[in-house]
């Protein structure tokens, strides 16, 4: 059950809620625009290879999307559905929304969602989670237009973009961190990742003797549901 102050909170927060995610889908727009338009100019990527990523998107967004919406009904029950939908439309991460809230709430002897809760507790809950947010926004701000800098000169000069290298380089990196966080929590979480591992090698060998190149597309989907399969079956062989 929702505290009153909570419902209150939620009443006042619904405007400002949908300016801030109308502004967010407007300018998700903008940079699709802007993108799709560096694209043409400069040739980063084939038409093929966008329309892939699309798909390959679309595909493995399905997944964590569950995750974010078991998270996010949790994090409605303790701040509201206007706070929550306005940190998880935002930031995209409501584990690590609820994580920061907690942390505020937490800081002033409160438990998070308690009846103690009051509105002034939940707005300190709410500019916590913003302000643990801000490091995204400054990263933004200060990165992007070297980096914008960095793709446009060496295409100008008829030379080779780093990019691609980057790209995949941050991809690497963050799969890397994900599997080292997993595989040190035990034998179920290993398996899956061996599991995950195995099958991609596996389907790409098929797609490079097939010739079935819309099975890229779905490699990410595929896997991710086979190493939960496999974990979930050795964690309950194991219990």
């Amino acid at each position: 059950m929702q505290t009153d102050a909570v419902k209150q909170l939620t009443s006042a927060l619904w405007p400002f809620a949908i300016i801030l995610i109308g502004f967010v889908i407007l300018q998700a727009s903008a940079f699709l625009k802007s993108a799709l338009s560096f694209n043409k100019k400069y040739n980063v990527l084939t038409q093929a290879e966008i329309n892939g990523a699309f798909r390959t998107g679309a595909i493995s967004a399905v997944g964590p999307a569950f995750t974010v919406v078991v998270i996010t009904l949790t994090l409605i029950q303790m701040v509201g559905a206007a706070a929550a939908f306005m940190r998880v439309g935002v930031i995209g991460s409501a584990s690590y929304e609820l994580n920061l809230a907690t942390q505020a709430a937490d800081a002033v002897g409160v438990t998070l969602g308690s009846p103690e809760m009051t509105i002034e507790i939940l707005v300190l809950c709410l500019f916590g989670m913003i302000l643990g947010s801000a490091p995204y926004f400054l990263n933004c701000l200060i990165t992007l237009k070297p980096m914008d800098a960095a793709m446009t000169k060496p295409k100008e000069a008829g030379k080779v973009s780093f990019t691609p290298v980057l790209g995949f380089a941050a991809s690497m990196g963050l799969i890397g961190r994900s599997v080292t966080n997993q595989a040190v929590n035990g034998l179920p979480q290993i398996c899956a990742i061996v599991s995950s591992c195995v099958l991609t090698l596996l389907i790409k060998n098929y797609i490079k003797k097939s010739g079935k190149k819309w099975l890229n597309d779905w490699i990410l989907a595929i896997c991710l549901i086979v190493g939960m399969i496999v974990g979930s079956t050795v964690k309950n062989i194991m219990a």
